[in-house]
């Protein structure tokens, strides 16, 4: 019994609680849609603007941005980065150019243009002028790039009559210079064992 004479199971109470949990997460997500909408609104009639912006996420399929004035977030899509292949790097939170080593980080500022609104989706699209705000890091060359180098080079020695130099780092012999004598073979010694000798002393001298 409860303090206003009522009775309550146990079960029943677990039921309102849950009840109460999910109408209390179905009012935050119907804000939260209003906020969205409210702001893909305002942003409609911005269509074309340029803004400075703070990356905010770093995802497989593109970056979102945070414009600095107006506090709206947006995506550029993977497919907006042109000139180069991106690779998504979870553990770094980055893009990274394959080619050029663009790379655009968690955190970055960057310049982008408003192209695209989707009210009905809730979607601001944004596109990045001119690689603002991106960091160049290209790679070293791999060893096995350098050897390439290294052989296309003695191709190009070959084609232009030059000799290939040693790889033990050793001078050739000139081609005109004499073969060592050959050396002759030792004679062998003849071992007389006591069984020759004795046949030698028999024979008639």
């Amino acid at each position: 019994m409860t303090e206003f004479g009522l009775l309550v199971r146990l079960g029943d109470m677990q039921r309102f609680g849950e009840i109460c949990s999910m109408t209390e997460r179905r009012a935050d997500a119907a804000s939260y849609d209003v906020v969205d909408w409210l702001k893909c609104e305002y942003v409609q009639g911005r269509v074309g603007d340029e803004f400075t912006g703070i990356v905010t996420s770093v995802t497989a399929f593109g970056l979102f941005v945070q414009l600095s004035d107006i506090y709206v977030e947006g995506l550029v899509h993977i497919t907006a980065l042109k000139n180069d292949y991106y690779q998504f790097d979870p553990v770094r939170h980055q893009l990274r150019g394959e080619r050029s080593g663009v790379t655009y980080h968690l955190g970055d500022s960057v310049r982008v243009k408003v192209v695209r609104v989707d009210l009905d989706d809730r979607k601001i699209d944004l596109v990045m002028l001119d690689g603002a705000g991106a960091s160049t890091n290209p790679e070293k060359p791999r060893a096995s790039q350098k050897r390439g180098k290294a052989r296309q080079g003695q191709d190009r020695n070959k084609a232009a009559g030059k000799p290939a130099a040693a790889g033990g780092g050793g001078k050739k012999a000139p081609p005109d210079a004499a073969p060592a004598a050959a050396k002759k073979p030792r004679a062998r010694k003849k071992v007389r064992t006591a069984a020759s000798r004795t046949r030698d002393k028999g024979k008639p001298k």
